[in-house]
């Protein structure tokens, strides 16, 4: 995008496009003078001037980032969902979970299947206390947005709060666990390796697993069906600790598809020795499991040890 500027500095196109990527390095300060830049090119870009109203909010830039909603709400549509929810977003960070919701109100009505609207509406209920609410609509922000990690961790972090009393039935308990595990997994999913949320994250589901290594090879497999390789590893190495409370019987099946998993991870990781050493456990426990013979063969060959192959 730079060098695209270089050739054409006043091509409103490449400065919209690097105002995203500093709104993505957390630069909202420069992003928004960015986007007031490509505004001056193209005043009449109600997305530029949301875009704008982001980058204000962000920043804390409040009376900027009302100007520019108020200003696209009465120039282009008031019935611009973007607007409407940018506009419950500055309320929300006013304190003012009343007027949000107005706002909100007009956005669903114009798209009930706004998950940035579901999602603000929920940030809204919990400033009024209102959790049966909030669980609603971060419920809804989910469902509309399965990749947004912000709605899903909101979801979660409800439901531990309705935990049932340790006196409540064991029916009320399961009813509640199988609401939160669904959430919980995908939130850990989607959170990120370098933020505190998935230390907390993982610290719940390690309280929900306890001793029971079903739960945590079947986590692992998730993990592994979502590509988050690293946090497989951690939960297949989980099972594998609680091996011993498996039944006898599953026992040696159970830990020949942990070792192979967990084989794989480690190769993938680069950890060669840890996989060799995986693959052996599953081939020592049945010889005649061809994903571990065939893994531990081509692993040992790639280094070199053509003998133990």
């Amino acid at each position: 995008i730079a060098l695209a500027m270089k050739a054409a500095p006043s091509n409103a196109s490449y400065l919209a496009q690097l105002g995203q990527i500093l709104m993505r390095e957390g630069d909202f300060e420069g992003a928004r003078t960015t986007f007031d830049r490509a505004l001056e090119l193209d005043p009449t870009n109600a997305e530029l001037r949301l875009d704008l109203a982001s980058a204000a909010l962000e920043g804390g830039r409040l009376e900027i980032a009302e100007a520019a909603i108020q200003r696209v709400l009465a120039e282009d549509s008031p019935k611009n969902v973007r607007a409407l929810v940018l506009r419950a977003t500055l309320e929300g960070k006013r304190r003012r979970p009343t007027e949000a919701l107005r706002f909100l109100d007009r956005a669903l009505a114009e798209d009930p299947n706004s998950g940035l609207a579901h999602k603000q509406r929920g940030a809204a209920m919990i400033q009024m206390n209102d959790l049966e609410g909030a669980l609603e609509s971060f419920g809804n922000a989910a469902r509309l947005m399965p990749e947004d990690f912000e709605s899903h961790y909101n979801l979660a972090s409800l439901l531990l709060r309705q935990q049932p009393a340790p006196d409540a039935s064991e029916s009320a308990r399961e009813s509640w666990l199988l609401a939160l595990q669904p959430v919980l997994v995908r939130a850990y999913m989607l959170s990120s390796p370098s933020g505190n949320e998935q230390l907390l994250l993982q610290q719940q589901l390690e309280l929900l697993v306890g001793s029971d290594p079903d739960v945590a090879l079947n986590l692992a497999t998730t993990l592994r069906m979502q590509n988050r390789s690293a946090l497989s590893l951690i939960w297949v190495s989980k099972a594998v600790e609680l091996r011993k409370a498996w039944p006898e019987h599953e026992r040696d099946a159970n830990l020949v598809l942990a070792y192979t998993l967990q084989g794989q991870l480690s190769r993938e990781a680069g950890l060669a020795e840890d996989a060799v050493h995986a693959f052996r456990n599953a081939v020592l426990i049945d010889a005649n499991h061809f994903p571990a013979q065939f893994e531990l063969s081509d692993l040992l060959t790639t280094m070199g040890r053509y003998e133990e192959a």
